[in-house]
């Protein structure tokens, strides 16, 4: 009774093996395949759709800190002016 152990196969052998079984499941359920592509297309599309108009909300808001950042240092070096000639008289 030896034991038999198989010998570990090579990179390129497991995926021509894999890839050979994923085509033959194709040819067999293409029903399936079709469905998947259909769901996880649909799925990346919506994904892609989202991300693109959170970009857009997020430069948006971008652009209102820095207009309320600008106001905010006019305001400031208004006020500072006014209160240096208040000072002066």
């Amino acid at each position: 009774m030896e034991d038999e152990k198989e010998e570990p196969q090579s990179a390129v052998t497991s995926f021509t093996e894999r890839w050979r079984k994923t085509k033959a499941h194709w040819n067999s359920y293409p029903y399936v395949w079709a469905s998947y592509f259909v769901v996880f297309g649909g799925l990346g599309v919506y994904s892609a759709y989202r991300w693109k108009a959170l970009r857009k909300v997020e430069d948006e808001l971008l652009r209102f800190q820095d207009k309320l950042r600008n106001t905010m240092t006019m305001e400031e070096l208004e006020q500072a002016v006014k209160d240096s000639q208040a000072g002066k008289f």
